[in-house]
């Protein structure tokens, strides 16, 4: 059975409203779902002594970022187009036969939507996107570390890729831009083969996952 986004959207709570309640009670209903969701920005982390420190300084605790192109950028800065990683974890019948952990997160779009994560297949890229764009990827299961880091079929083996034409992209949106743009990869095949374009940069990372604040809560007289 295939269920858009958009009915997603309107069974989980999100970090935007996914629609206005018909009725106090109903507001009330969303509210305390909205304030116990459990949301996370993903940092990297860059932990290996053979990493040349100008590429650890670019990779070490930066932010995992989400561009409309639909790639997942890692970076100390935000650009402009781009917007922090905001999701969690759920679980939905449209997955893939024993994966129980998928991973959503808000997208840049106008108005924002709520989008799943996932591996292309094809480059080793990680991505978001719709339902249809997902179809034949790898969308999890995802899951947590006991050190809170980030998994994807129980395993931690994220890269850090620079490709020579994301200095372009990034230039054009910051002149001022001091590090370095690099997109999010995993290694499925578990032997590092993963085929990169000629010249591109590659650094073995952890994802660690770190809860939003939460939201204070105000008493009513």
């Amino acid at each position: 059975m295939v269920i858009g986004v958009a009915m997603m959207a309107a069974m989980v709570p999100t970090v935007y409203a996914v629609g206005e309640a018909s009725n106090r009670k109903d507001k009330g209903k969303e509210q305390n779902r909205d304030d116990q969701e459990e949301r996370y920005h993903l940092i990297t982390k860059c932990h290996l002594p053979s990493v040349p420190q100008h590429q650890k300084a670019q990779v070490h605790n930066a932010r995992v970022y989400l561009d409309l192109d639909g790639r997942i950028y890692i970076s100390q800065h935000q650009l402009p187009r781009i917007v922090p990683f905001a999701g969690y974890f759920y679980s939905h019948p449209d997955l893939e036969q024993g994966n129980l952990a998928g991973l959503v997160t808000v997208s840049p779009e106008t108005p924002p939507q709520l989008r799943w994560t996932f591996l292309d297949s094809n480059t080793h890229e990680m991505r978001w996107g719709g339902v249809n764009d997902r179809e034949g990827h790898i969308s999890g299961p995802f899951g947590l570390h006991d050190d809170g880091s980030l998994t994807l079929n129980g395993s931690r083996r994220w890269m850090a890729v620079r490709h020579h034409e994301d200095g372009d992209h990034e230039a054009e949106s910051d002149p001022t831009a001091a590090s370095g743009l690099w997109r999010l990869y995993f290694d499925s095949g578990e032997n590092h083969s993963v085929d990169l374009p000629a010249g591109a940069e590659s650094i073995e990372i952890e994802l660690e996952m770190v809860r939003y604040p939460r939201r204070p809560t105000h008493s009513t007289s």
